[in-house]
């Protein structure tokens, strides 16, 4: 039983870049560290191109999608804390936000099985179960 390993890294703007995603075979890991109001967005695309059965899938069955800071500090669990990182307490309060509704959703996606681990700014790492 032969191995092999490929490995592809895009760093191009998400929201420019992952319509247009393709994969010669599919995906066994996706690495999310972006803007936080697009994650969900994000997942759904990596969902949409990956359809059971589908042959031209993005993410093969089983595949890791891990996404970075999940918990901001601590502040997603917490919304009465402050935090003035971006130096723009409303901008800082959308992305805490944001990344609540994406957290959110990723819990509530059949699809998914999700176990966050909360180191630093937390890290969700996410299976697809078909």
């Amino acid at each position: 039983m032969g191995r092999t390993t490929t490995s592809s890294t895009n760093t191009a703007s998400s929201p420019s870049s992952l319509p247009a995603l393709t994969a010669p075979t599919p995906y066994d890991l996706v690495f999310l560290d972006a803007d936080k109001p697009g994650y969900g967005h994000y997942v759904d695309v990596l969902l949409a191109g990956s359809r059971p059965g589908a042959p031209d899938r993005l993410l093969r069955p089983g595949a890791l999608v891990i996404a970075d800071n999940v918990l901001r500090g601590g502040h997603v669990a917490d919304p009465s804390r402050t935090d003035a990182e971006f130096g723009d307490e409303d901008r800082w309060q959308r992305h805490v936000q944001a990344v609540r509704d994406f957290n959110d959703k990723c819990l509530a996606e059949p699809r998914l099985d999700v176990f966050m681990v909360p180191l630093w700014d937390g890290v969700s790492v996410m299976r697809l179960c078909d």
